[in-house]
């Protein structure tokens, strides 16, 4: 109306003196109606606004007005962008943005209108954070719907997993409960309960098949420190290399031994049955089994399809395991038998935990609970714990009537959930969260009142248990860290009270006093402690190993005394097996920390070392291992270790020795009667027999700023006063002996890759022969490094080369061997089919000729070397690591698992099928 009656007194009087405060005042009126208007969009108020600028902006009073028009822009400008936050309109944004631009047009530029600035400013970041949140909502809801359409249920928990990680608030609300439900319910009805008919049988276990018989013989370093102590006829465990070892508990004499292989999902599990018994890993991962204490016997093994990912329960008179393909097995502890099997749509990544006579607890990767009944062994509720895929490896703890959890939900940190199961709920009803200092690592331990958990760091977090019910169920006391380095695990066992011992790189005592551990540090050094303390009394049990090759140190110390009675060695790679005596078998052993071993071929069990060639204290102080070089006489071997020499006869007896001038690097090599070898500061010659050197060192030139220094990875002898060295893979370098002014190593030639070398460097009659990863085959002059022949392969190797008498062996990408003529490698004369392991060793039998090909998954290929046909294959409980002695009945082979093997020749009757 108003706006009407302006217009009727400017039509009237359009020359009034009053007519420009009219027209300003109708328009302005104009602003004002559109914007009271019902339904209004804001932007008829907008159009109102630029249709007074339209008509005024000549005005000479038109500046008056810009505070009022900055007032309408800010009021449009907050009510745009608040509707679009309460619409989800995008389009309103767009609108409060024009508005904002008008205001930016007419604010004041004295810094009057900061404050409707910042309002303007604030309501549209809300908006932006609310229409961004809805999008995310609806986003995910559509995707999880799409999802559970599909059946992905995996998928559709972990779209809800990520829009709820970015707005935890989304947990509350109906739209994500209702669908996590449907998930659930999902989820539980793709739990399978498997029924075991002979078929499902065969399906989940391998049958057992013949193997080739063998006689083992374990090296055990062993060093009584209180020798009058008898044997007790209890046994400790040892989880050496590819193996598990007995030793008796109170002298460390060797029980009995049975492999196991590399990958081992759990350690040895006490059981009793009709005899105390262990519940041992076997078959690399994929099998398992009950050997009694005394003597090793195997009551039943098991090999499944599958392999095994955690550490069986034993619940009842059930061994209770999850495998790789989602299944959950039930065993029965005293035959064997597979008794029940649930297969479940995720992978589930903690030990299986019984929640209570009847129920067991299953959790999965996306962090759903399953509950299985043990009745019907049927999935009776599906529960949603959070929001971290993968977080829960640790084993869930019951107490009383609570679930602890530790789930590791953060890049840097964990937490400790408790709750009680609730009926009817999506989840759990959580009593109490703790967050914790670092990443939970192994399983939690309770002692009494108190748990205990070891965390990255290292670090030990220490709880005091409650049983109040008004009380927090855990009280943190401590949070120490154990002065090891970052990337070392820990095993913990509590002994007394508040004491604790803890292995690392050494074995430390912690005695927890009120807030804080005393750490005391014990005289046992582990390098890397590789296995849980057992304990025994009080007597605890600790292991450690320094390197893979040096095998695992056991110790025994008494907490009480403070003592250790005993301590060995086991799983030290073989490094030299030579045969003594041809009528009574005997064999002289060398093993790669410099011990010696006398054997016979009649000599199944164990032998303990009559001799170390270089002093305990030198060897753990030393970061290399043994080398040995043949002399050519075949009667005598040198033995190098850092700078320590030691000449030996056949028969294991020291006749010489001396001390390099340096540490020896890598392993030597003869170039003619001197011993070639690498120290730090650059390659010598010396004596055999006591390590002088009558020619001078090449000395390593001083690398430029920019450039790497030199680092010889092998020496090649080419003859007596020729070498050629490698050199970081990249370059050849050739030495000679000079004679002028006195006898010294000169530089001779180079040779460049173009590509790195991979493997060793061969000699043969047509040159030195490399191979690069390129796919190239180069063959080279020894003399000149000039390159004389290049063979393209026909794709990456994977190892070797290797040179038997006149064939090149290679293992190529595929785990194809193929072997070349050294005359003529443009073809290969034979090829042998695919090997899964990769190939270390390529040896030949002198009995019978044929070639012996190991792998490091411990299998030994006999291949006919003249058309590369597999006669047998045999599986090793440990890869070989030496050449094996071959007579005319056996042929026996050192390992990586520090054992003897001896085979009858009647086992190898060249049968391929035979493993």
């Amino acid at each position: 109306l108003a706006v009407t009656k302006y217009d009727e007194f400017i039509s009237t009087y359009p020359t009034h003196k009053l007519a420009p405060v009219a027209r300003v005042e109708r328009d302005l009126t104009n602003i004002d109606r559109k914007l009271a208007a019902p339904g209004n969009t804001y932007a008829d108020g907008l159009d109102a606004i630029d249709q007074f600028i339209e008509r005024h902006r000549s005005d000479e009073d038109y500046r008056d007005w810009f505070p009022l028009l900055a007032r309408y822009a800010t009021r449009i400008a907050v009510s745009c962008y608040q509707l679009a936050s309460r619409q989800h309109n995008p389009e309103l944004i767009q609108l409060g943005d024009r508005s904002r631009d008008l205001f930016k047009r007419f604010e004041a530029s004295d810094g009057s209108d900061e404050s409707q600035n910042r309002e303007i400013t604030s309501a549209r970041r809300q908006a932006q954070a609310d229409l961004l949140e809805y999008s995310v909502s609806q986003q995910a809801q559509a995707d999880c719907d799409a999802a559970l359409k599909a059946k992905r249920i995996d998928q559709a928990l972990a779209v809800i997993r990520q829009a709820i990680d970015r707005y935890p608030h989304f947990a509350d609300q109906e739209a994500f409960q209702s669908r996590i439900q449907q998930a659930l319910q999902a989820e539980k009805a793709m739990v399978k309960t498997l029924e075991m008919t002979p078929e499902r049988i065969t399906e989940l276990v391998v049958e057992q098949k013949p193997s080739t018989r063998f006689s083992s013989t374990q090296l055990i370093e062993l060093e009584r420190l209180r020798p009058g102590i008898p044997e007790s006829g209890e046994f400790i465990w040892l989880l050496s290399e590819n193996q598990l070892i007995a030793f008796d508990r109170m002298t460390g004499q060797f029980g009995w031994a049975i492999a196991t292989g590399s990958r081992r999902a759990f350690e040895p599990i006490p059981i009793t049955l009709t005899h105390a018994s262990w519940i041992i890993p076997l078959a690399n991962g994929t099998g398992l089994g009950i050997a009694q204490q005394k003597d090793g016997q195997l009551a039943w093994s098991l090999q499944l399809t599958s392999p095994i990912i955690s550490e069986p329960s034993v619940i009842g008179n059930l061994i209770m395991l999850v495998t790789d393909d989602h299944k959950l097995l039930a065993i029965e502890a005293m035959s064997g038998k597979l008794v029940a099997a649930v297969e479940f749509p995720q992978t589930i990544t903690a030990p299986i935990t019984p929640l209570d006579s009847r129920t067991l607890c299953a959790v999965a990767r996306q962090d759903v609970i399953y509950l299985i009944d043990r009745q019907n062994w049927s999935c009776e509720e599906v529960r949603y714990l959070g929001q971290s895929p993968n977080s829960i490896q640790s084993r869930p703890v019951v107490i009383e009537d609570e679930l602890l959890i530790v789930q590791n939900d953060q890049v840097r940190s964990g937490k400790i959930v408790v709750g009680t199961l609730v009926e009817k709920e999506l989840d759990f009803s959580i009593r109490q969260t703790e967050r914790l200092p670092g990443i939970a690592l192994g399983h939690p331990l309770i002692w009494g009142d108190r748990l205990f958990l070891e965390m990255n760091g290292p670090r030990i977090a220490t709880w005091q248990l409650s049983n109040r019910p008004e009380d927090p169920l855990l009280t943190r006391i401590t949070n120490a860290n154990i002065p090891f380095s970052g990337d070392i695990r820990l095993f913990v066992q509590p002994i007394e009270g508040d004491r604790l011992l803890v292995a690392g790189e050494n074995l430390r005592e912690l005695t927890l006093l009120t807030s804080s551990f005393e750490q005391l540090k014990k005289s046992i050094e582990l390098g890397r402690a590789s296995q849980s303390l057992q304990i025994k009394s009080t007597d605890v049990y600790v292991a450690g190993s320094r390197s893979h090759e040096k095998g695992t140190d056991l110790y025994h110390y008494n907490h009480s005394e403070s003592d250790s009675y005993w301590r060995l060695t086991a799983g030290t790679d073989v490094l030299d097996v030579r045969l003594t005596d041809q009528q009574t078998g005997k064999l002289r052993v060398i093993d790669r920390a410099g011990n010696l071993y006398h054997s016979s071929l009649m000599s199944p069990g164990s032998l303990t070392s009559s001799e170390s060639f270089f002093p305990a204290a030198q060897r753990q102080r030393e970061a290399g291992l043994v080398s040995l070089v043949q002399l050519p006489a075949g009667d005598t071997s040198i033995l190098v270790l850092g700078q320590e020499l030691r000449s030996i006869n056949a028969q294991g007896q020291r006749t010489g020795g001396g001390q390099l001038s340096e540490t020896s690097l890598i392993s030597p090599v003869l170039a003619g009667n001197l011993l070639a070898w690498v120290g730090p500061s650059g390659v010598h010659l010396s004596e055999p027999k006591d390590g002088s050197e009558p020619v001078q060192l090449w000395q390593f030139p001083s690398a430029a700023d920019g450039e790497n220094r030199i680092q010889i990875q092998q020496l090649l002898a080419i003859s007596e006063t020729e070498l050629l060295c490698l050199d970081r893979h990249q370059k050849i370098i050739s030495l000679f002996v000079h004679a002028d002014p006195e006898p010294h190593l000169a530089v001779g030639n180079e040779f460049e890759f173009d590509s790195p070398a991979i493997g060793s460097l061969i000699k043969t009659e047509k040159g030195v022969v490399a191979v690069t990863q390129d796919h190239s085959l180069l063959v080279i002059d020894p003399t000149t490094l000039s390159l004389q022949q290049t063979v393209m392969l026909p794709q990456a190797v994977k190892a070797g080369p290797f040179l038997l008498d006149k064939q090149l062996i290679l293992q190529m990408e595929d785990g194809q061997i193929s072997a070349f003529q050294t005359d003529q490698l443009d073809q290969p004369v034979w090829q042998l089919p695919q090997q899964t392991g990769q190939l270390e060793h390529c040896l030949r039998d002198e009995i019978s000729q044929r070639i012996l090909l190991g792998s490091d998954d411990g299998s030994l290929s006999l291949v006919n070397p003249d058309n590369g046909k597999l006669m047998q294959r045999v599986s090793l409980p440990a890869p070989i690591s030496c050449s094996p002695v071959n007579t005319a009945s056996s042929i026996v082979l050192g390992t990586e698992a520090g054992t003897l093997i001896v085979i009858d020749r009647i086992q190898l009757t060249g049968n391929s099928g035979q493993e």
